[in-house]
């Protein structure tokens, strides 16, 4: 008797079959995209405890914050962070900001990328960039640097407000306008707001105000961890987490530099304790704020 033998998938049978694989990766998909956000936000929160233990060794060694400079805190820390040859090789008597001569002279620092220096959220390729920048204070124009980073050294007593509450990094997303990525780049404010007493007319002009292309001013933030002060390796508190970032005229460090990330919903700090932890982007203004100045006698619950 003959055998009824199948010799072939039916056409029938082959469309069902694509149709449910589909499914699967269809839902397999967001799992596996948010298993390596997880992974990649892991690896970001591990690089800015260990920014908060080489602040906390610095610390005490030398009984102060790093200051700022031509060249930025984050090269202060590089002995702390196992990066002591690197550290020999900056010259720290000529400027670090952009000029053929100093980017001669510390051509080797300046190229140099660091793994603990960048989040592996940010995609964006650059040469000795920073996702992480130290903390300024609340706004220039109207609180000088009151934050744990100044253009000279602060000693831990000043931190008044306390270590645990103090912010010292946060992340920072790198500068480039033709991402089209507003986070990552500084707007040209329509009206400048030097006077102290307009720091709040600023920030909120900045957050509200329409920005289109025609506005942007700086795209080079977080562009080489070796640079130091704003608008290269500090941020401050004006806005909060993911807000804009507005030049104020050309006082550099009178306008508006936020944090900001590419984690959903927010971005990673670490305060000068050395504890890190994830702030999100809905933070009240004013706590947020709270958490940016080292002896303002609030209290920050970021909570």
């Amino acid at each position: 008797m003959p055998k009824n033998l199948r010799g072939a998938f039916t056409l029938i049978e082959v469309l069902a079959t694509i149709t449910v694989i589909g499914l699967l990766i269809a839902l397999l998909l967001p799992a596996i995209q948010s298993a390596r956000e997880a992974s990649r936000r892991t690896y970001c929160l591990n690089n800015l405890r260990q920014l908060g233990l080489a602040l906390n060794g610095y610390a005490s060694d030398q009984g102060c914050m790093p200051a700022f400079g031509w060249t930025s805190i984050h090269a202060s820390l590089l002995p702390y962070l196992e990066q002591q040859t690197l550290h020999g090789a900056i010259n720290f008597s000529v400027s670090a900001w952009a000029s053929a001569e100093a980017d001669n002279i510390n051509s080797t620092a300046l190229r140099f990328s660091l793994s603990a220096f960048l989040c592996p959220s940010d995609a964006l390729k650059s040469w000795g960039g920073t996702n992480y920048a130290g903390n300024a204070g609340c706004g220039y124009q109207a609180f000088k640097f009151n934050g744990p980073f100044t253009n000279r050294p602060v000693g831990i007593p000043s931190i008044t407000d306390g270590a645990s509450r103090t912010v010292a990094f946060a992340e920072i997303l790198r500068g480039h306008w033709r991402i089209g990525d507003p986070r990552r780049v500084a707007y040209h404010a329509p009206m400048p707001m030097l006077r102290p007493d307009q720091l709040e007319e600023f920030g909120r002009q900045c957050r509200d105000f329409p920005f289109t292309a025609e506005y942007i001013g700086f795209e080079e933030r977080g562009e080489t961890w070796l640079r130091g002060g704003i608008p290269y390796t500090m941020y401050n508190h004006v806005n909060a987490m993911n807000g804009r970032s507005c030049e104020n005229g050309s006082a550099i460090q009178e306008g508006a530099w936020s944090g900001g990330s590419l984690h959903p919903g927010g971005g990673h700090v670490v305060f000068v304790d050395g504890h890190a932890r994830f702030v999100r982007e809905s933070i009240d203004l004013q706590v947020w704020r709270a958490a940016g100045s080292r002896d303002g006698g609030e209290v920050a619950d970021l909570d």
